[in-house]
């Protein structure tokens, strides 16, 4: 992948093995977009369930020129190595979770507006962009 191609805002989460899944899920990142930037891991309950474990919330940038549709198969693909089922075997708990949240390419274009505006996805993405 190149530089010229668009940049890809994406947001990983999870709260099972959270360390664990999210360590794979940018390696698998990395192999499948070459080159990318990350915040640092921010935790914040989960959203709607009140038993269930905090995550760990993670801003990620990718290279990519893939189309969203094709994107988020190809996100679809990596969660699924990685052990995640949809809908989830118990409710409250994510393996892992990997959503491309918004396009840069000459200005920021939100694909995902609930997910980009979620007060768990801020910390993160301030913390990225803010260097972008």
């Amino acid at each position: 992948m190149t530089e010229t191609q668009p940049w890809v805002l994406l947001l990983i989460g999870s709260n099972v093995d959270a360390e664990m899944k999210m360590n794979a899920a940018l390696q698998e990142l990395r192999a499948a977009f070459g080159a990318i930037r990350c915040s640092a891991r921010h935790q914040s309950a989960a959203s709607g369930e009140a038993t269930a474990a905090p995550y760990l919330n993670q801003a990620v940038l990718i290279n990519s020129g893939l189309d969203r549709d094709a994107l988020k198969l190809r996100l679809r693909a990596i969660e699924s190595r990685l052990g995640r089922t949809r809908p989830a075997a118990i409710k409250g708990q994510c393996v892992i979770d990997i959503d491309a949240l918004a396009a840069i390419d000459g200005g920021l274009v939100v694909w995902d507006e609930p997910a980009f505006s979620a007060s768990y996805a801020q910390a993160p993405i301030a913390e990225l962009l803010g260097g972008f």
